[in-house]
């Protein structure tokens, strides 16, 4: 037990040596990180606001800021079995509506390539269709 708890103060206590030099660099390039974060999330946000535009069984508040989006849908089917079988039939993994108390909708982040999100969107376009 002794040698569990020197271990946890050497790992808790401080970062180690190269997790220090990794958030060095990363903070003497903040500015080039946060355009390219910018770029992607501006990017994905407006392929996201194209295709609820175009699928009609959706509907959202367009973001302002963030990296997640609630799309509500039009199926009678609650947002936690919408999800499995999103996950179970499609690959596609979002967050169920009623995890935040509101049921018809789902949460979909889109802080990551562009390519995931449209495939990710269309497998979800094809699961409403077939409900």
């Amino acid at each position: 037990m002794e040698a569990c708890h020197t271990r946890r103060d050497y790992d808790t206590v401080s970062c180690g040596k190269l997790d220090d030099l990794l958030a060095s660099i990363a903070l003497s390039n903040k500015e080039k990180i946060f355009a390219r974060n910018r770029d992607i999330l501006l990017k994905n946000r407006a392929i996201l606001d194209q295709w609820v535009r175009e699928t009609p069984e959706t509907r959202y508040v367009k973001p302002t800021a963030g990296t997640t989006a609630l799309v509500y849908y039009d199926k009678d089917i609650p947002s936690y079995d919408l999800c499995v079988r999103l996950i179970r039939e499609k690959g596609v993994l979002m967050t169920p509506g009623l995890a935040f108390e509101l049921e018809g909708a789902v949460r979909i982040g889109y802080a990551f390539d562009s390519k995931t999100l449209r495939t990710g969107l269309e497998k979800f376009k094809e699961l409403l269709g077939e409900i």
